[in-house]
This record gives C-alpha cells, sequence and structure tokens, in this order.
C-alpha cells in the first residue's frame, strides 16, 4: 500500500529497459491493477523510465489507447533520422511526445516516489535522476548510444542508463520499497538474437553461439547476418549478462519475465503481443510466488 513519502512504501516496482519489448511494462502493470497490487514507488531505465513516467503521472492510458491502433508507420514517425554526429535520430519527436504529456511537470512533485537511472557518457557512472523536468529525465533515459543525441546536461552525457543498470532493483529498494518487484525483458536474449524465431531460453542460445564457428555457412544463411545484426546482438547478450549480474547482487522479490522471444527491438509496431506477453507473465508470477518483503542486501554501493 502506498504510505507518505518519508515513511517508507511497501511494494516498489523496477522497470527495466528492453526498447519495443517495453509494451510488455504496461501489460504488467495492468495485471498488477487487476491483482490490486498497488504500487507505492518505482523506477525505471530507458523505455522502463518512459512507461514508468506514464505510470507515475496517471497517464497510463494514454499508452492502452496508443496500443490500439499503432501500426508500424505510428511507430517509424517517432524517428525522424538527422544522421548527425551524434546520432541517427535527432529526438525531436519524442521529445515532443513527452512534452505534450509531461510539460511542467517535476520527478519530485509526482503523487509517489519516481526515479530514472541513466549514465554519464563522459565517466562512466550511474547517474539518478529524482528531481527536476520529468521530460528531459525521460528523454535522457532513453538516449541509446548511436541512434539518439546525448542529453547535455551541465558538464555531463546523459544517455541510455541500461549501460550500467539496466534493472534498477537497489534503486527501488532505497527509495524505501520493503518489496520490490522486477521485470526484466530481455532475459530470452540469445548470441544471435533479433527477437524472432529464437525460441529457445536461458544459456542454452549462449552455447549454441560458442559452436556458430563449425556450422558458419549454414548458421548465417539463416539468419542473414550483418554487421548491424552481429553488433546489435552483442549488445543484447552484454544487456542480458549484466542484468544478471546485478540481481545476484541487488535479488528482487518477484521477478516478471515476460516471453518476449517473438519482439525484436525495434518492433514497436507490435504493441499488442507486448502487453499480452506483460499481462500474462504478471498475473503467472503473482500465482506461483506471493509477494513478500525482502530486507536489502548487505553490501558496500558505491556513489548513484
Amino acid at each position: 500500500m502506498m504510505k507518505n513519502k518519508d515513511r517508507g512504501v511497501e511494494i516498489g516496482l523496477a522497470l527495466g529497459g528492453g526498447a519495443a519489448r517495453g509494451w510488455a511494462h504496461v501489460g504488467v502493470l495492468q495485471g498488477l491493477r487487476e491483482r490490486d497490487i498497488e504500487v507505492g514507488c518505482l523506477t525505471g531505465t530507458s523505455i522502463g523510465a518512459l512507461v514508468g513516467a506514464f505510470f507515475a503521472t496517471g497517464k497510463l492510458s494514454v499508452l492502452e489507447n496508443m496500443a490500439e491502433d499503432f501500426g508500424r508507420l505510428k511507430a517509424l514517425r517517432f524517428f525522424d533520422l538527422a544522421w548527425a554526429r551524434d546520432g541517427f535520430v535527432s529526438g525531436r519527436r519524442v521529445s515532443r511526445f513527452m512534452n505534450q504529456h509531461f510539460k511542467g511537470i517535476a520527478i519530485e512533485d509526482l503523487p509517489l516516489p519516481f526515479a530514472v537511472a541513466t549514465v554519464d557518457l563522459r565517466t562512466g557512472e550511474r547517474v539518478i535522476l529524482q528531481r527536476g523536468d520529468l521530460a528531459r529525465a525521460v528523454r535522457a533515459s532513453i538516449s541509446i548510444p548511436g541512434l539518439f543525441p546525448p542529453v547535455q546536461d551541465g558538464g555531463r552525457m546523459l544517455v541510455d542508463g541500461g549501460l550500467a543498470d539496466p534493472l534498477p532493483v537497489g534503486l527501488t529498494r532505497s527509495l524505501g520499497a520493503k518489496t520490490v518487484i522486477g521485470v526484466d525483458l530481455n532475459w530470452h536474449i540469445g548470441a544471435f538474437a533479433n527477437g524472432r524465431g529464437n525460441g529457445r531460453r536461458g544459456d542454452d542460445s549462449i552455447s549454441r553461439g560458442a559452436t556458430v564457428s563449425r556450422h558458419w555457412p549454414r548458421v548465417r544463411a539463416k539468419h542473414k547476418l550483418g554487421l548491424f545484426k552481429i553488433t546489435h546482438s552483442s549488445l543484447l547478450v552484454m544487456l542480458r549478462q549484466l542484468t544478471e549480474a546485478r540481481l545476484r547482487f541487488e535479488p528482487c522479490d518477484l521477478l516478471i519475465r515476460p516471453s518476449l522471444e517473438s519482439i525484436s527491438t525495434f518492433d514497436f509496431h507490435l504493441p499488442k503481443a507486448g502487453l499480452e506477453a506483460g499481462y500474462q507473465a504478471a498475473l503467472a508470477a503473482l500465482d506461483q510466488r506471493p509477494v513478500m518483503p525482502q530486507p536489502a542486501p548487505e553490501f558496500p554501493r558505491g556513489k548513484p
């Protein structure tokens, strides 16, 4: 149950990154709502920050309504190609969309504690935004390096928080949550993940990648590998491994992992599939394991 910001909260929610797979976050929130799970605080990384901002402002229905007819053409309209030195997409349309819904809203004035994870590209340090302009903070957290230009913040260059904190469980607990629910959208990623036809899960997909040299012609023909796909898939594997490593030190009380093998990083035009996967995963997780408080882990924490 939600309590005063200074007294702490019962349940906190950590929404991880995952680009187009972020539609599943909306489905998870629908599932929690159906089970009368009241979220008292939340944090977000990358697309998790965007969905979290809509939830924290009481505007989740905006995304739910968008999902009804959000096809390929509408998705492409958010990506205004710029071909600049610091990003292929200018980000102006995304910023305009967020300002339309978050203009004038400060993070510290939200009705529940909310924090956004970003990374300073100059230093590599995680930067947590808990005050200031909400739209600007979210814009920073979704800034995938090379795709969106970084957000300049004084002497800092803020980019996608997933580079350092892809699933901000520890950050959620720091807001005072006694119980933390984490939503991981990238757990199924394999060595040549493109979101389609990768029906296997867990470490099996990684081990298959280790034998690729013996079957290179067949693998290359099947996956149509190119430089972009190889680079992109490599980054996704690193993201999954980083998520697993952080979860070992910052475990959550309930981990929700939607089945999103059919949704690629840029499949923003498939919202209904993402929503359904998130909704079903939330209900299944709640049925399997009751939400119970867990003490914060005892280990040194660096600067945020």
